[in-house]
């Protein structure tokens, strides 16, 4: 059994539509839930998607280094304890942000 059986169907102009779409889309998730959220006034993460888009482009730089630091260990050069520090501290700012951006903090 499907878990919201009872359609429900309303009408909107282009405007309201277009709005409800651009909405729906700016927070990732689909024009029901959002229409939903707005119904029973649930509250819906505000997420900017261009701060989650820098956030994965800090992430992946973190990554490429990691992986260089992988692959010297591997290879058995050193491995700067300095850059690993500042690895982790970037990654703990980056998770930092994402938890504020989901919780809805500065």
């Amino acid at each position: 059994m499907r878990k919201r059986p009872v359609p429900f169907y309303f009408m909107l102009t282009e405007t309201e539509y277009e709005s409800l779409k651009t909405k729906a889309e700016d927070l990732g998730i689909s024009k029901n839930e959002y229409a939903r959220s707005c119904i029973f006034e649930t509250k819906i993460p505000q997420i900017n998607k261009k701060d989650f888009k820098d956030l994965r482009f800090e992430l992946n730089r973190i990554g490429n280094n990691l992986n260089q630091l992988t692959r010297n260990s591997n290879m058995g050069k050193d491995v700067d304890r300095e850059e690993l520090r500042k690895l982790r501290e970037s990654f703990d700012d980056i998770e930092e942000k994402i938890m504020n951006q989901i919780t809805g903090e500065s």
